[in-house]
Formats: structure tokens, C-alpha cells, sequence
């Protein structure tokens, strides 16, 4: 699919100029109309992103290869520190070639609002991928308007051309300094105080057969003020959407908010032997005064091929029968005070002849013997045992306040043919500090689930519920979670699910499990499974009203279909299979149902506060011709930091999916082409 059919599918190009002049947003520290415009391009440029990731496989390796600046306008702000330019090579990837690239003043003038800089950029044979450039900034107080200067590319190598029409991005920046209040100069340690933006990792791995890939972004050196950042993917050796879904989004911390943030990658299981293959992972217009690391705005994920062997020779179905050794989950957790850690070994894809593997752990942040016993042994499985093996690990109480702590574990030597997993033979045990006693009265927080009940359809196969921490973050908290039989049967329509979850002190991030989910071909109407919370530890406490809701499992097998009656608060869209609502609530207290405004048969507005002033524009677009990501797609872009709740149903399956946003923070544009994927239910 081309470019062009993506944006005639979202209404892009139809809609941009016009939306944005209706579209101001409400905040209680208001908006300006630019940022509306901003948010459409935002979600105008993640549909364009998943275009462009499906029409590139298409490429033609032969030729000469265009060299070209992936955008002719970028627009960023003083106080962002950093922004990047992104370079393309199309049309052809044979040959290495490389690009030699400059700054150039315009309006802006290097030294004062920009750092001049210039450099190459290389490409290997074969490699289509893009090249990124860190393109520096300088906040200098002065009120003095936007400015704009030139990133430039200059010359080539090898077999390639550059772009004649594409040679050169405008870099706009718009001034923060205008207006307001004399005083004095300060402000410019502001960027480092809003701290500074990076993956978690330079590498992220996951398994071929693992349904999503989750990424963790960090903000660390500073927490003032709201800050964001814009990720992306690109194809390195895996390509989308044979290997992944390519995604894209924006990530958000309100002020004083240090925590970690994720995103997820769907991985597609291909069943060919073709060995790891990799995704490029970016991040990209920091707001707020952030900066981005320039060692870590940039990563991997590589996805380890489960399909067995490729490569030559015989002998590689022997492991595969022998089976493939692998921690049973990439983290543990423990509590300090807890005497061991139980950690879990399995065997899988094989259980022929008999199999065995030596484990060792080795100091992280923790160290042997002040936090935890060094230990190392042998697992053993007999031929036909595919059980799954533990070892422990003690753990040692110190009394000191020193935060989480982390064990490292590996498995190594395996015997009898059998092979260790390249993701999972290595794992952390993260050691929860519990010597925090909550301090002049704070509370350790109250758990619940994060809605009063959950839904999937019977073919989604697998239910992700999440767990919330609220009003307040004192202490190391833990939860149990289980899984009780209703009107659906255990290990027949879903996988009986059970575990602990953990909170570190301060921390009140959201934690998940999944239900599996089996499929079958009966009408037997929606079924019910009853999700628990227990035994909370650390002081916490249970919402009365949120620690047992059901999970429903919805019948896709199932022939006839509800339809949307549209309302003042209510959108119906695509022939009124999709019923979508919204309900908010500001900080002083005020709180009611968003006003619908229909606008087309896949797109509509909600108002909050007058008609005139619309806080969302929503779209359900049927994707179902997209290949590799055959759903309806669920799109929306507000500018608002109310707290609001959008609920979206699909009447045809009866699964519904809620979309939030917290109070205080700007809501960041969504583009989920992955939770409606029953096209013809």
C-alpha cells in the first residue's frame, strides 16, 4: 500500500488544513491552535509511517539508489535541546554508498541558536534502512521569534543520487522565550532539569513466537516539568509486516514523573528458518525542555528465530526433538525478606532422550554474600519429561535502605542435543528493597484492577489485565492474582492463571498479566471468568469495589450483530458496528459525557465544554485490505490534558477497548490497528 492510499484511507490530506482551525483544545492552562495542528500532523505522520514501513518491502534492490531527507519541514522548539534528521535511501540498494551532510545558517545562526555541525553517513550492500542525525539546539533566552536554518545533504558515493527535490529539510524553531514576563534569565537549566530521554537498552530480544516485544524508554538526570518524546520503527533485517507491525506513538511524563514508559511491537511468527532478524528502534522530538541521549535514541530488537535451524548441515532437527532449555520468564522478583527466590527452568519444543544444563548466577546491582548466596548447579530432565525444573537462589536481609537490587542468571552447557534459548537463556532477579518503612504517615497505596471488568473475543488469544497502584507509592507492595471459574471452564475456554505482582517504593506504575484464551467453533454465547485480587503485603490495601471483577470471553462464532444508535454523546461509525463514548473529568471536579459530532461514515469529534471548541477527533477505518494488518483501526488525536476515558465498541464481536488519559497530562495521539482484528466476524 502507498503512501498516498494510507492518507486517503485516514482523510490526511482532506482533512488537514480544515480540522486544525476547528480543533483548540481545553486545558486548565490553555492550549494554542498550533498545538492541534501539531497533534493532527502526529497522527497524520504514524499512519504515513505505517505506510511507508508496508510499501518499502516492495523496493527495488536494483539501480541506483536515491539518497533524500525524509521530511522538507521540521519543526521543533528552543527549549527541546536536540532534534533529528532523518535520511533515506530508495530505489535501489545495491552497493555501499554514503552521503556527506552540513548544517547552514538561515534565519537562526549557529553558535547562538543552533550547533553547527556536518558528517557522513554510510550504507552497506543490501541495506535500505534509514540514517539518523542529532541536529543540536540552543535555548538562548532571547525573545526573538521563530528562526529556521538548513540540514543538507551535499554529496554521494558508490551508486547512488541524491534527491533533487528532497536534498534539504528547513529546521523551524519556534521560539519559547516570546511574551510574558520580564525577569530574568534563568530558565536555561530547564532542559536539564526536564531531564534527559533513552532506551532502557541499546538491544532488546524477544522470540519469533512471543505475540508482542516491549519496549522501555527512560527519563533520568532531571523530572520538572511535562515532557514527551515520539518513537518509531524501521526494517533492519526483519521487515513489516511479514516479520512485525511497525507502530509508532508518543510517550508522556507529567512533572515530577522519573518512571519508566513502554511500548509494543507485534511479532508476526512466519514458520521459516531464516536465522535473527532486527527492528530499529527511535526516538525523536523531545518536548518539554527534554534532551535525548545521543548513545541511546537509538536501538535494536532482535527477534530470535523459533522455526529451528536454518542453515546447512544436518542434525539441527536433533535439538529440536531434544528440546530447547530457557528460563521461564525473562525477570524474577523477590523481596528482600523473603528467604529464597524460586527460579524456574523449562523444556520445550522436544522432550527426546535425556537432558541436562548447568545454571550460575553472578552479581548485577546486587552483591554475593552481602544481598544473596552465589549458587550454581545442574538441572536434569529424564527422555519424555517435559516438566518444568527450579533451583533457588537465598536471599540475605541487610537492614540498609538501598533501593531494588539485581542477580544475574544464566544457563550454560547444555547436554543430551538439546539447545539453550538465545532470549531466554539469560534472565535478572530484581531484589525489592523492603527496609522502607512508610514515612510521616504516607501510605503505601491502594491496588485494584484497572477497570470494573474486562472483555476479549474467544479468538484473541490472550487477555492482558492490568493492575493499578493508587493513592500512594510508600514502601515495597505485592499482590496475588488468580483466575475463578464462572460460566467458562478451566483449561478449556481459558488458561488458569495465577501469580504475585510487586511494587518498588515510590513506584506506581501499572503492572499487567494474561489470560490465555482457546478458540473453538461453538455459538455458545459470551462466558465469564472471575479475575481475583488477594493477600496485598507491604501495607497496601484493596479497592473494595475493583479486587474481583469478570473477564468475558465474547463469542466471535456467534451470527447476529448489534448496531450503534447514535446520540448526543454517542458516535457510531463504519455502518454502526463501532459505538464509541467518552466521559471526563477536570481538576475542579468537573466531570460529564462528551458532546459526539458526526463528520463522515469513519470519523467523528467530541466537545467537552462548547461546540466550538472540539477537544477529539476520532476514526474507525477499516483496514482489513492491509496485508499484515488486516483490522479496524482505531485513531484519535485530542488536545486536552482533562482526565477523560474513551470507550470504543465493537458490536459486531461485543469487545470494547478503553482509551485514557490522566489528569494533568496532554493526551498523547493513539493509532491502534491491532485490538479489532475480527474483519469478518
Amino acid at each position: 500500500m502507498t503512501t498516498s492510499q494510507y492518507e486517503r484511507i485516514a482523510g490526511c490530506a482532506s482533512r488537514r488544513s480544515t480540522w486544525g482551525s476547528r480543533f483548540r483544545g481545553s486545558s486548565s492552562r490553555g492550549r494554542s491552535t498550533h498545538r492541534a495542528t501539531v497533534a493532527w500532523n502526529i497522527l497524520c505522520a504514524g499512519l504515513l509511517l505505517l505506510g511507508g514501513a508496508v510499501s518499502a518491502s516492495a523496493s527495488d534492490r536494483g539501480g541506483p539508489s536515491t539518497i533524500k531527507v525524509d521530511e522538507d519541514l521540521l519543526i521543533t522548539v528552543e527549549e527541546a535541546g536536540q532534534d533529528v534528521g532523518v535520511v533515506e535511501r530508495s530505489q535501489g540498494e545495491d552497493g555501499a554508498v554514503s552521503v556527506t551532510w552540513d548544517t547552514a545558517d538561515g534565519s537562526a545562526l549557529s553558535g547562538e541558536d543552533y550547533v553547527a555541525s556536518s558528517g557522513s553517513l554510510e550504507w552497506a550492500d543490501g541495506d535500505g534502512s534509514n540514517r539518523n542525525v542529532i541536529l543540536q539546539l540552543v535555548d538562548d533566552g532571547a525573545p526573538e521569534g521563530d528562526e529556521s536554518f538548513s540540514f543538507r545533504l551535499t554529496s554521494v558515493t558508490g551508486n547512488a543520487v541524491i534527491d533533487p527535490e528532497r536534498d534539504q529539510t528547513e529546521v523551524r524553531i519556534l521560539a519559547n522565550d516570546g511574551g510574558g514576563g520580564g525577569g530574568g534569565g534563568g530558565g536555561g537549566g530547564g532542559g536539564g532539569d526536564a531531564g534527559v530521554l533513552k532506551f532502557d537498552d541499546d538491544v532488546f530480544f524477544t522470540a519469533e513466537g512471543a505475540a508482542l516485544a516491549v519496549i522501555s524508554v527512560e527519563r533520568s538526570q532531571g523530572e520538572s516539568g511535562e515532557v514527551s518524546v515520539t518513537y518509531s520503527t524501521s526494517d533492519g533485517s526483519a521487515t513489516a509486516p511479514g516479520d512485525y507491525g511497525a507502530t509508532g506513538g508518543t510517550l508522556t511524563w507529567p512533572d515530577g514523573d522519573g518512571g519508566t514508559r513502554t511500548f509494543t511491537i507485534e511479532i508476526v511468527d512466519d514458520d521459516e528458518g531464516e536465522g535473527t532478524e532486527t527492528v530499529n528502534l527511535l526516538l525523536s522530538s523531545p518536548t518539554g525542555g527534554a534532551g535525548l541521549d545521543p548513545e541511546r535514541f537509538e536501538a535494536e530488537l532482535r527477534i530470535a528465530d523459533n522455526d529451528g535451524g536454518g542453515g546447512g548441515g544436518g542434525g539441527g532437527g536433533g535439538g529440536g526433538d531434544a528440546g530447547v532449555l530457557k528460563f521461564d520468564q525473562r525477570t524474577f522478583t523477590t523481596l528482600e525478606g523473603s528467604a529464597v527466590a524460586v527460579i524456574t527452568v523449562e523444556r520445550s519444543q522436544g522432550e527426546s532422550g535425556a537432558v541436562t544444563v548447568e545454571y550460575s548466577t553472578s552479581d548485577g546491582t546486587a552483591t554475593a554474600p552481602d544481598d544473596y548466596q552465589a549458587t550454581g548447579g545442574v538441572l536434569e530432565w529424564a527422555s519424555g519429561d517435559g516438566s518444568i525444573k527450579t533451583f533457588t537462589v537465598p536471599i540475605v536481609p541487610d537492614g540498609i535502605d538501598e533501593g531494588t537490587e539485581t542477580v544475574l542468571l544464566e544457563l550454560a552447557a547444555a547436554t543430551g542435543g538439546a539447545t539453550i534459548d538465545p532470549v531466554r537463556g539469560s534472565a535478572v532477579l530484581n531484589i525489592l528493597d523492603d527496609d522502607d518503612a512508610p514515612i510521616g504517615g504516607g501510605s503505601p497505596g491502594e491496588l485494584k484492577f484497572s477497570m470494573s471488568g474486562f472483555q476479549v473475543t474467544e479468538s484473541g488469544g490472550q487477555a492482558t489485565i492490568v493492575v493499578e497502584r493508587s493513592r500512594g507509592g510508600n514502601g515495597v507492595v505485592t499482590v496475588d492474582y488468580d483466575t475463578v471459574p464462572v460460566s467458562a471452564t478451566a483449561d478449556v475456554d481459558y488458561g488458569s492463571t495465577s501469580g504475585t505482582l510487586s511494587w518498588g517504593d515510590q513506584d506506581e506504575s501499572d503492572r499487567t498479566f494474561t489470560v490465555p484464551i482457546f478458540d473453538d467453533s461453538e455459538q455458545e454465547g459470551s462466558e465469564v471468568v472471575q479475575l481475583v485480587l488477594s493477600n496485598p503485603g507491604g501495607g497496601a490495601t484493596l479497592d473494595a469495589e475493583r479486587s474481583e471483577v469478570p473477564l468475558t470471553l465474547l463469542d466471535d462464532d456467534a451470527s447476529t450483530q448489534a448496531t450503534c444508535v447514535p446520540s448526543a454523546t454517542t458516535l457510531c461509525l463504519q455502518q454502526g458496528r463501532f459505538q464509541a463514548t467518552i466521559v471526563y473529568r477536570t481538576g475542579q471536579g468537573t466531570s460529564g459525557r462528551g458532546q459526539a459530532v458526526p463528520l463522515s461514515e469513519s470519523s467523528g469529534l467530541f466537545w467537552f465544554f462548547g461546540a466550538d471548541n472540539i477537544e477529539m477527533l476520532l476514526k474507525a477505518l477499516d483496514g482489513c485490505q492491509v496485508p499484515g494488518l488486516e483490522a479496524y483501526w482505531v485513531f484519535y488525536a485530542a488536545t486536552t490534558d482533562v482526565d477523560f476515558t474513551l470507550r470504543v465498541t465493537d458490536l459486531a464481536t461485543g469487545l470494547s477497548k478503553e482509551y485514557t488519559n490522566v489528569l494533568g497530562t496532554t493526551a498523547a495521539p493513539v493509532q491502534d490497528v491491532f485490538t479489532f482484528d475480527a474483519c469478518n466476524p
